[in-house]
């Protein structure tokens, strides 16, 4: 299970997210005062909810190691996305199987918080697999992202202020010509 640090800040973000397609982005402070309720002992449901939050944190790290890299999660460091076919199909049936899962909570026994947070996963979750019936991977640039954009940002939206940090953004470069075959396939694919 991820710390604590790591699952509220997965929590803020989906929060934030979740705010802004709501249109609630400003009612909402920018830090939360604790509650009572937050101090008090998790519920079965809830430390459920926690594991499905970090699951879906690693699993975003994971599919989107770059992204991961510029939140501070310095884990997949030396990665590039795999956009294959296949794990793109894994990540969808993933998320297929998190979304059933938290749908089978007993969302009569969360804190008001914790219930937010279920919504928000929800709703995450929700859109991204309704979106991936369309196939975003098929048309992957555009005048304003694309790998012809991101990955000669990668300099300036990273810190290697390691010598491990620096030879893992070094395999993330070796990572590159794979990942653009990858993007040529599943543009042919859309055609």
């Amino acid at each position: 299970m991820l710390s604590a640090t790591r699952t509220l800040r997965w929590m803020r973000c989906v929060v934030v997210v979740g705010c802004c397609g709501l249109g609630a982005c400003a009612a909402a402070p920018a830090t939360a005062p604790r509650s009572e309720a937050a101090a008090a002992p998790l519920t079965a449901a809830e430390r459920a909810l926690v594991a499905l939050l970090d699951e879906d944190l690693d699993a975003r790290a994971r599919a989107n190691p770059v992204e991961a890299s510029v939140r501070g999660d310095r884990r997949y460091d030396d990665r590039l996305p795999d956009v294959s076919p296949e794990a793109l199909a894994a990540q969808r049936q993933a998320a297929a199987d998190r979304l059933r899962r938290l749908r089978a909570l007993d969302r009569s026994q969360l804190s008001d918080e914790a219930a937010l947070n279920a919504q928000l996963l929800e709703r995450t979750l929700t859109t991204q697999l309704d979106l991936a019936r369309f196939h975003p991977e098929w048309t992957p640039i555009t005048q304003q992202q694309g790998p012809h954009i991101d990955l000669p940002q990668l300099p300036d939206r990273l810190s290697f202020p390691t010598r491990a940090q620096l030879e893992a953004y070094l395999r993330r470069l070796e990572a590159i010509p794979r990942y653009l075959d990858q993007v040529i396939a599943n543009m042919r694919a859309g055609l």
